[in-house]
């Protein structure tokens, strides 16, 4: 997950129409292995690089999974 958004984040950073709105759009049906506060410094660097990042989360719900999607997104 975090690897994937650093890639589109980059991606985001080298595009041809420098007057398009930034988006990552993130589709997650698999449990996260990532520390929260991994997510949420990952989610104040897309904010102040005003990039907009939408999730959708489907699929089975494990213990935290939410609170850390919603630390990414916050």
């Amino acid at each position: 997950l975090v690897s994937g958004i650093q890639v589109s984040q980059l991606a985001l950073k080298h595009r041809q129409n420098k007057h398009q709105q930034q988006r990552i759009i993130v589709f997650v049906g698999s449990p996260i292995k990532h520390e929260k506060k991994l997510l949420e410094t990952i989610g104040k660097t897309l904010k102040k690089n005003s990039v907009a990042l939408d999730v959708v989360d489907f699929g089975e719900s494990d213990d935290g999974k939410s609170e850390k999607l919603a630390a990414l997104v916050a």
